[in-house]
């Protein structure tokens, strides 16, 4: 496989498919790929959105020091299904960050080097985490550690996640 057809395809992944298809401006590597080579870069966007989007629901998140995990505050919505933590039993995470995750997920489905730091979608987490009270005495609340719990878990679990997912993806060029 030629330079310019593994530069192609890294680049495509900072691209939406209509961008891939309605301008060569901007990835001007596609000028120099063959019809066979440029529908093999289209399923490996695709596949490599699938698994970027996959990586999210597959990361421990159940992490029991996590926020969303600790958070006893009743008006922070919870989400509607319980989980099952080791050394902590069943727990009712947050609904925010499966949000986020539901988000970033689908921000990756369309362009799998979507930037999932991206304060757009962070902002609607951040909101959420802000907008939880102040846990009382003796109880948590996502307000306390919540914002920086959720930056850790992207740096160092998710970016990486969604990068050993896309470079698990092999270009059939």
């Amino acid at each position: 496989m030629d330079l310019g057809s593994k530069l192609a395809a890294k680049q495509s992944l900072n691209l939406d498919l209509p961008s891939i298809f309605n301008s060569s401006a901007a990835n001007p590597y596609l000028r120099h790929i063959t019809g066979d080579q440029f529908q093999a870069l289209l399923k490996y966007h695709h596949a490599c959105g699938q698994a970027a989007c996959a990586a999210g629901r597959l990361l421990p998140w159940t992490d029991a020091e996590y926020a969303w995990n600790k958070c006893t505050a009743g008006s922070c919505e919870a989400c509607p299904h319980y989980r099952d933590i080791p050394g902590r039993g069943r727990v009712v995470p947050r609904a925010w960050v499966f949000t986020y995750l539901d988000e970033a997920g689908a921000a990756l489905e369309q362009r799998p080097g979507a930037n999932v730091q991206n304060p757009t979608l962070l902002v609607a987490a951040q909101s959420k985490v802000m907008s939880c009270p102040n846990g009382a005495y003796g109880t948590s609340s996502c307000r306390n550690h919540g914002l920086q719990d959720l930056s850790k878990f992207v740096t160092d679990t998710y970016v990486p996640a969604v990068n050993e997912a896309i470079q698990g993806v092999t270009l059939q060029i």
